[in-house]
């Protein structure tokens, strides 16, 4: 899953460059990157809260803010709209969510975590995943984005960082939709509620 999610920022970086390239009517392309090196470090607690912050919150808030942006595009647009808005839309709509399955892959790893070693869950639960914190990383965000992240960390986080018997949850994630995990193309206008049904349906 982390190859993947790997492959699918490769592909983000090269629609990227091909949208900059249309709308400037120029070749944009990368240059060359700086030396660099990756160290990995074994230490799970490391790992448990910078997935947590970058993963759980950053990715997951970046993937409703851009599904968000895909919805008001949608509704913002005429009958007349052109092919190169049209193609973008699309596209956005595509990163939008592929970048939900990051979230997934985040939210599953804490709750591996929580499931391996409890010191480590009790920090990230203490330092990132604690409800006022949460609740709070919407301040600089649309009251539609904070309304669906509310629902997603509401649900997930008693259920990623809980280490004994799991409850019920049918009073949480709605399983009756029969929307499956759609990538590519997708009829459904509202991105956002798709992108949350995917990150529920993908965590549980």
């Amino acid at each position: 899953d982390s190859l993947n999610a790997a492959m699918d920022e490769l592909n983000h970086a090269t629609t990227a460059f091909d949208m900059a390239s249309l709308l400037t009517g120029q070749q944009i392309e990368p240059g060359a990157l700086p030396p660099s090196k990756l160290t990995f470090d074994k230490n799970l607690t490391t790992l448990a809260l910078a997935t947590a912050r970058e993963g759980c919150i950053a990715e997951t808030l970046s993937a409703l803010e851009l599904a968000v942006e895909v919805d008001r595009g949608a509704a913002d647009a005429d009958a007349d709209a052109d092919d190169v808005s049209t193609m973008l839309m699309r596209k956005t709509k595509i990163i939008a969510l592929e970048e939900g399955r990051h979230s997934v892959l985040a939210w599953r790893t804490i709750h591996w975590v929580c499931s391996t070693d409890s010191a480590a869950c009790d920090r990230v639960k203490r330092e990132v995943l604690e409800t006022t914190k949460l609740a709070g990383a919407t301040k600089a965000y649309s009251d539609d984005i904070a309304k669906a992240w509310s629902r997603l960390y509401e649900s997930l986080v008693p259920f990623v960082t809980m280490t004994e018997t799991l409850p019920t949850w049918t009073s949480v994630l709605d399983c009756t939709t029969t929307t499956t995990t759609v990538i590519e193309d997708t009829d459904e206008s509202d991105v956002t509620g798709v992108l949350v049904r995917n990150i529920l349906k993908g965590v549980y």
